[in-house]
């Protein structure tokens, strides 16, 4: 009962800097793209600390093996190299960290050329990158996915996902402005740095 009470009251001391903060965040587009940021910098350099401490122990390793001057030199190179394996072994694992495969039927070019020329249509008018893939999903949606080529997500491969639903249901018209209306989503995202970041925060923390 005491801890419930006081964490109540903590609560309440801190409620009036926790609005100041919420506010600050929502009315300033600079605070968001520090945030955005600082999330992205600190995810990159978790994925990448096990290579990062591969490297530094390796090469400390190397270095003391040849400036050996008694047992404890001996004894902190067995060390480096005992980090140096597992911290290769992290690496690998990471390297090796792949995306949960997608539930649609990927359709190729021969299959529905009308609906590629469309789709190269749109990305060229709007210059956004190309898109690797196209899958049709049972469900009734319409967007291009964003794909971690790697486990630190910086490079992303691209998938249109449409809904069978909407090329019964849709007209060619129809189906043409919500084609649109996904790319030029996809455009806002890639042609700015607030989008970029946040695209690659999401696909990190999914």
């Amino acid at each position: 009962m005491s801890q419930q009470i006081a964490s109540e009251r903590i609560a309440i001391w801190f409620e009036p800097g926790r609005k100041k903060i919420t506010q600050m965040i929502k009315r300033s587009s600079r605070v968001r793209f520090l945030l955005l940021s600082l999330t992205n910098i600190s995810g990159c350099i978790l994925m990448l600390s096990p290579l990062l401490t591969l490297a530094a122990a390796s090469a400390s390793a190397f270095y003391l093996s040849n400036h050996i001057l008694g047992p404890l030199d001996w004894f902190v190179v067995e060390v480096l190299g005992a980090i140096s394996l597992f911290s290769g072994y992290l690496s690998i694992q990471f390297y090796l960290t792949r995306p949960e495969a997608s539930l649609g039927v990927r359709i190729a070019p021969e299959q529905a050329p009308g609906l590629f020329s469309m789709l190269e249509r749109r990305v060229t008018h709007f210059r956004i990158r190309s898109i690797n893939a196209l899958e049709l999903t049972p469900d009734a949606e319409l967007r291009i996915q964003a794909t971690p080529k790697w486990p630190v997500p910086l490079l992303h491969s691209y998938t249109l996902r449409t809904g069978a639903p909407l090329l019964f249901f849709l007209s060619p018209g129809q189906f043409r402005l919500a084609l649109a209306g996904a790319i030029a989503a996809t455009a806002q995202t890639q042609h700015s740095w607030t989008g970029w970041l946040a695209q690659r925060r999401k696909t990190g923390l999914s």
